[in-house]
């Protein structure tokens, strides 16, 4: 015998003896013909394994649990009694204690023993009613029974349970586990298994039953006369019971006595319940009519749980209320405590607690503590109903189900064609279903009294669910749940009748393979099974549902929503269903659509568009697929964007086939496959009228389309034909071209010369020199600028951005419509020459005129970026610093001929009065009178200086560094002050000195002073051009763009480049640096019009207008949609001003043409007309204009408006005159 021992944490250690029994009794004979083992086996046998259930006093202390064992063991004496085996040290490394060690344990409670043999012996297997001693091995389930003892009781947790070979569960405190006293055998019932560890921790929960030493006076079946009701809520009512203590009555609602409900449409719907409001108690609750203090009679004991200090009585008053055991094979316990008491196919009745999000079903209370689920589908065959649920099936319906195999639906729901991620947590989910507390259940199952999950089959009218979180199949499609957990596809052409179809009837798809881990739980069905709108955390995933859902695109179709279908195809082999939503499939006609035949013009939706073409499906049946090439007659940056997944497009029919069925990823229900010609240019081509080959005459002239550019030619299709040949690159034009790729590209609109036909090989050579087109009515000096306008007729009709308001106060706001911005460099010389005492008015407008027709640099990037109409604010360029070195020398040329001026007038005073001082003292030498001038030319300087600081002339001019120092300390913002600083310096010839006082002041000014910083720059830049290299000229505009906006950077340098290229006499090496600057500020900035606009103006200044016109091609194909007409009104301009006026005319009649209605844009090209070229083209063009009579009324009067000032200026008073018969007369015409 040995003594218990205290444990460090608190309590105790039982104690044990030490017993002997014989190894036939111990181990198997199976075991024993394979080991020698000693005659006896010694174990322990613990204090605490002697009774079923102790004193609480003999188990206060380990000294009073000692001295009851010794009062029933004596060392030598036998016992005659028997013992289970408690903890086999081969089974299980598991210590039942602290201090047994490897010995086995035995025990010797006779609930223990009885409830082994009866398993043991297999008089009844039935867990949920005979308890089980579980061991590590047991295959055990949620709901079994299980015998074991109490090894502990913690009051931060519960009472712990121990089993065989150390299994141990917990029973916690808010379920009770703290009335049960130490050591006592105990029964309770399983409530969740985690099998993560070995061995199994498991979840327990009172089991109603108790030991022989734990009987309460009422038992399961027993009837209770009388009871009172005391207090009512939605889930159950508490009784009271007369002569009655520790016991507490309830009447739960699924075990009230009630009529059951019928699921039908209500034509007055029900009022829709608040999120966050309690179920109230309504007509259709079975506590409806019940009131606190009503007597109740004849209930039925069908549970009884003992709780900490109390035990829970649940009643019913249904008649013949069956026991916890079912009574019939079909009928359900009327008290279910958990799902693990019903089989598939049972009956019950639940009371509707609450629904689940977007119509997925209702939740029914079918027990205290367990859940039933009814999916829509096993609800109701109205679609009036399912679309929704709150408004016809009332919160407290009492509704009769059946219960459905949970693993039939998983499975069905698994043989659909999902992703691994998918199937992967299928399986996973599928494993845990034994384990849920939730049952499934059918309201339909029981009209047809069977729980048999019903499969579809072709033909069939069904219900469907739309569910967008189910990731699509062979898209685009729309993806249904139908009945049974099954998963159905409709085609996107299935959606309705071919002649209802719809552009992007499924909205813009993002992406068919990617999912969120949502729409993952929402397509395995987890959410169908879990799903509780009662609780707030479900709503709050129903508004993350709505979200990703609304990414999608809006369209037609609702998430949720229940519709009717038409099963097309049910191949169980695939688990693939296809449905129709089409109404003439519904009615009954299931034939395939027509087969397409070769020419026929056809429409489909855009399947995918990738680097092999535009694949579209024109029916469930019949696929195509167009080349990139013949998706459209222009080119294509970007045809994804263009066409994208969902699309309805057209096509003309080039080649039918039937679709190879040994290809696995090919549908079974796809027939036919053809190619495609989408250019519209085809579709529109009238085929009888048609060019053919035979046509084609050697020297005549056609327009075409450039299909595509080689190094060696242009490919050209001649319009409204198939018929293509080559454009060598000798006959591309007149001239040399170095990049045929810079000049065309595919898309452009071209005029041709045949020039030979091979009838043998059907080849055609063409040229397009444009001699050939000089005598052509519509040609003019560039085919390539007249069709500019043409090929952009797809360009959207937006608003320019920063053309120029018109105004009609005054004639200086009409000339600043016709002008543009000057350039940086322009402004500053004329301000710079403003200053000097050598400038006038004539030096002022030179300058106007010279640069009326630049490209403003300092145009903030807004205009571009954010899109902010109205003329930009011109940065102030009134610096103080001449850009050109000459200029400086000569000013500081100037400077020193004022101070030897100075200084002269200084000697001639000082010898005045040398010559007085020398009458006066003639003992004096001449050196002493020399220092003495010297110190009066001091005090005068000084005396001068003094002066200029009291009445502010020295901060106008400052002399030394100290004065600039000084300025600078009272405005370090001011970049005028930093820069005359730096010239400063340079005029000393002290170019490091000018670069540490550009450091310094991009230091000292604001961040926020942005265009103060950029002056300070573009001196810097200049600096470094003049003074630098090439590599610090670079690293200056790496540095500017880091800390500047770099396309005001970029332009800035340009034009300091471009103002080199005037002046310098290595004009080849200066073009090739200006022309790489201007390419790189284009590749960088190639969205913004400016830097396009700035380049071209260049190239126009330096008359190369092929390369102005390849480049005005490139930009409108950067650059977004919107600025296009701007870009081409500014590239008009810059040609009236620059290049040829006619090809400006062709620019701005195109712009004219296709914007009828935009004034402002007339205006400007009239002013360039007055200015640059006819005012009788002009008059014409107002003659036309007014007598088109497309503006409006407001319109029309800033016409006649802008016409009497042209008259007033350059015409005459017949002129005048007419232009008011003219204004009359269109007065009159509205009045009547």
């Amino acid at each position: 015998l040995v003594d218990g021992r205290p444990k460090k944490s608190g309590g105790y250690i039982p104690g044990y003896a030490v017993v002997s029994i014989k190894s036939k009794y111990a181990v198997s004979e199976e075991y024993l013909g394979k080991v020698t083992m000693t005659p006896d086996v010694e174990c322990k046998l613990p204090y605490s394994q002697l009774l079923d259930s102790f004193d609480p006093a003999d188990v206060a202390s380990m000294e009073s649990l000692d001295a009851l064992a010794k009062n029933v063991l004596k060392v030598g004496k036998k016992i005659n009694q028997k013992a289970i085996m408690l903890l086999d040290p081969h089974k299980s490394n598991v210590d039942y204690s602290s201090g047994i060690g490897h010995m086995p344990v035995v025990s010797l409670r006779k609930s223990l023993i009885q409830a082994k043999e009866t398993e043991t012996e297999g008089t009844s297997a039935d867990a949920e009613h005979i308890p089980i001693v579980p061991s590590p091995n047991t295959n055990l389930f949620v709901g079994a029974l299980v015998c074991g003892f109490v090894a502990q009781v913690d009051k931060r947790h519960g009472a712990f349970i121990r089993f065989l070979d150390g299994m141990t569960g917990l029973v916690p405190k808010r379920s009770g586990g703290l009335g049960y006293h130490l050591y006592d055998t105990v029964v309770t019932r399983v409530r969740a298994i985690d099998d993560a560890t070995q061995p199994p921790r498991i979840l327990l929960e009172p089991s109603g039953r108790e030991t022989p030493s734990e009987q309460t006076s009422f038992n399961v079946g027993d009837t209770i006369a009388t009871a009172t009701v005391t207090k009512i809520n939605f889930f159950h009512a508490s009784l009271k019971v007369p002569d009655t203590k520790s016991e507490r009555f309830f009447l739960h609602c699924s075990n009230k006595d009630s009529n059951v409900s019928v699921v039908k449409h209500r034509k007055k719907p029900l009022p829709k319940r608040s999120r966050n409001k309690k179920s109230v108690i309504s007509k259709s609750h079975p506590f409806y009519g019940m009131k606190t203090g009503q007597e109740l009679k004849d209930l039925t004991v069908v549970s009884v749980q003992r709780r900490k200090d109390h035990t829970e009585i649940f009643v019913s008053d249904k008649n013949g209320a069956p026991t916890s055991s079912p009574s019939e094979v079909n009928n359900a316990p009327c008290f279910i405590q958990n799902a693990s008491q019903v089989r598939v196919g049972m009956k019950m009745t639940g009371v509707v607690v609450g629904y689940s999000s977007e119509n997925k079903g209702v939740v029914l209370q079918v027990g205290p503590s367990v859940k039933g689920f009814v999916p829509g589908f096993e609800l109701s065959r109205d679609l009036n109903v399912l679309n929704d649920l709150e408004s016809n099936v009332p919160i407290g319906a009492v509704l009769e189900c059946i219960v459905l195999d949970s693993k039939e639906w998983y499975k069905n729901r698994s043989t659909c064609p999902f992703g691994p991620s998918h199937q992967k947590k299928l399986k996973a989910l599928s494993r845990k279903v034994s384990n849920e507390s939730q049952l499934f259940l059918s309201v339909l199952g029981c009209e047809s009294k069977s729980a048999e999950l019903p499969k579809p089959s072709n033909g069939e009218l069904v219900i469907g669910r739309i569910n967008k979180a189910l990731p699509p199949f062979d898209a685009p499609s729309l993806m249904l749940e139908l009945r049974a957990g099954f998963v159905a596809r409709c085609c996107i052409t299935e959606l309705d009748e071919p002649d209802e179809w719809q552009n992007m009837p499924l909205g813009h798809l993002h992406g068919t393979n990617s999912s969120t881990s949502k729409a993952s739980r929402e397509a395995t069905g987890d959410v169908e099974m879990k799903e509780d709108s009662s609780s707030e955390s479900d709503d709050a995933e129903d508004e993350e549902d709505e979200e990703e859902i609304g990414e999608q695109g809006d369209d037609g179709y609702r998430n949720g929503e229940y519709l009717e279908c038409r099963v097309l195809n049910y191949d169980e082999k695939e688990g693939l269903i296809d449905v129709s939503l089409r109404p003439s499939r519904i009615q009954g006609d299931l034939d395939d659509d027509p087969e397409p035949q070769v020419g026929d013009i056809v429409q489909g939706y855009v399947m995918q568009t990738n680097k092999k073409g535009c694949f579209v499906r024109l029916s469930r049946a019949v696929e195509g697929r167009s080349t990139l090439k013949e998706l459209c007659d222009g080119y294509l940056p970007k045809p994804e964007s263009s066409f994208p997944v969902g699309r309805l497009v057209l096509g003309k029919v080039k080649e039918v086939r039937p679709a190879p069925k040994k290809e696995k990823h090919l549908r079974e229900s796809l027939k036919f496959q053809v190619d495609l010609d989408m250019r519209e240019s085809t579709l529109l081509q009238d085929q009888e009228n048609q060019l053919s080959f035979e046509d084609i005459k050697v020297g005549e002239k056609y327009k075409g389309t450039v299909q595509r550019v080689e190094e060696y030619g242009v490919f050209v299709q001649i319009q409204n034909s198939s018929i293509s040949g080559l454009v060598h690159m000798s006959e591309c034009s007149d001239t040399f071209i170095k990049s045929l790729e810079a000049l065309y590209v595919p898309g452009d609109l071209v005029k041709v010369l045949v020039l030979k036909k091979d009838e043998e090989n059907q080849k055609i050579g063409f040229s397009m020199k444009a001699s050939h087109f000089q005598e052509d009515e519509d040609s003019d000096d560039s085919s390539v600028d007249s069709d500019l306008v043409d090929m952009h007729d797809e360009v959207e009709d937006v608003e320019m951005e920063d053309v120029r308001e018109l105004r009609d106060d005054s004639d200086d706001n009409e000339e600043s419509i016709d002008s543009d911005d000057e350039n940086f460099g322009g402004k500053l010389a004329a301000k710079m020459n403003a200053k000097s005492n050598n400038s006038d008015d004539s030096s002022d407008e030179n300058s106007d005129s010279e640069s009326s027709g630049h490209v403003s640099a300092n145009d903030d990037d807004s205009e571009d970026d954010e899109g902010e109409t109205g003329q930009q604010e011109a940065l102030d360029t009134n610096v103080g610093f001449n850009w050109d070195v000459r200029a400086l020398e000569k000013e500081q040329a100037t400077v020193d001929k004022e101070n030897v001026a100075y200084d002269s007038s200084d000697d001639s005073d000082s010898d005045s009065e040398g010559d007085d001082d020398e009458k006066d003292e003639k003992s004096k030498s001449h050196k002493s009178r020399k220092r003495q001038a010297e110190k009066r030319r001091e005090e005068q300087e000084t005396s001068r200086r003094e002066m200029a600081l009291a009445d502010g002339t020295a901060d106008e001019n400052p002399e030394t560094a100290g004065d600039f120092e000084r300025l600078l300390a009272g405005d370090p913002n001011n970049s005028e002050l930093w820069i005359r600083y730096m010239a400063f310096f340079l005029s000393l010839a002290d170019i490091p000195s000018a670069r540490k006082v550009a450091d310094k002041a991009l230091e000292r000014i604001e961040f926020r002073q942005e265009k103060e910083k950029l002056n300070i720059w573009t001196a810097l830049l200049t600096l470094e051009h003049k003074f630098g290299s090439v590599e610090t000229f670079q690293a200056a505009i790496d540095r500017a763009c880091r800390q500047n906006n770099p396309k005001q950077v970029y332009l800035r340098a340009c034009e300091i480049l471009e103002k080199e290229l005037a002046n310098s006499s290595n004009e080849s090496s200066t073009t090739s640096q200006v022309d790489n600057l201007y390419a790189t500020m284009c590749r960088k900035h190639k969205s913004k019009k400016k830097v396009w606009l700035a380049h071209m103006q260049y190239l126009l200044r330096q008359s190369r207008h092929e390369d102005a016109h390849a480049l005005m091609k490139r930009a409108l194909l950067s650059l977004a949609p919107y600025k296009h007409t701007e870009t081409m009104s500014k590239f008009a301009q810059m040609e009236f001003e620059l290049g040829s006026v006619e090809r400006g005319r062709t620019l701005f009649d195109g712009l004219i043409l296709k914007y009828p209605k935009r004034v402002d844009l007339f205006f400007v090209y009239l002013d360039k007309e007055c200015k640059f070229g006819s005012i009788d083209h002009a008059r014409t063009m107002l003659e036309k204009k007014v007598a088109e009579r497309k503006l409006s009324d407001r319109q029309m009067k800033s016409l006649f408006k802008k016409w009497y000032r042209l008259e007033e200026e350059h015409g005459t008073e017949e002129t005048q005159e007419h232009v008011k018969e003219a204004a009359r007369a269109y007065v009159g015409s509205q009045k009547q």
